[in-house]
């Protein structure tokens, strides 16, 4: 199997594969036992080069996904390791410690939705405010200096 782009194919290679005239884009061909099976796949505007459009960095994704749950669940599997030493230096029954250790795990998934919305408003808010500050303190600041300026035209006076 091979893939070219056609813009890079000579006419004659295109007549030879049976390429309909004026195809932009890409060409697949398979070689199988009846000959050759060409594929034409034409460029698409909003993607006009052929590239994937993740520009091949769909492999950081995955691994940041698996670092996450990496975290997330060996997180929640270690509370396993330390359930026996936990038992035995606060006295309690392995029921009890399980209770406390399903709230607190119903805690942290319930209010890690609420916490992604808090920390967003909050970068909302301050780039707001940042922008509101700015623009009050240059008020000042000009207002500032035109008094500044008038007291002194006052005493030279």
């Amino acid at each position: 199997m091979t893939t070219e782009n056609l813009d890079k194919m000579s006419d004659q290679d295109k007549a030879l594969l049976n390429v309909p005239n004026g195809v932009n884009g890409s060409i697949r061909v398979d070689k199988n036992a009846n000959g050759l099976d060409v594929k034409v796949q034409p460029k698409r505007e909003d993607n006009p080069y052929g590239i994937p459009i993740d520009r091949g960095w769909a492999w950081v994704i995955v691994v940041a996904c698996f670092g996450m749950h990496v975290l997330v669940v060996g997180g929640i599997k270690s509370f396993g390791v330390l359930f026996v030493e936990l038992q035995e230096k606060y006295h309690v029954q392995a029921k009890e410690l399980g209770i406390i250790q399903g709230m607190a795990f119903t805690l942290m998934m319930a209010l890690d939705i609420k916490t992604c919305d808090l920390i967003n408003e909050l970068i909302k808010d301050s780039i707001k405010n940042l922008i509101k500050d700015f623009i009050k303190d240059l008020i000042e600041h000009l207002i500032e200096d035109l008094i500044e300026d008038f007291i002194k035209d006052l005493i030279e006076d």
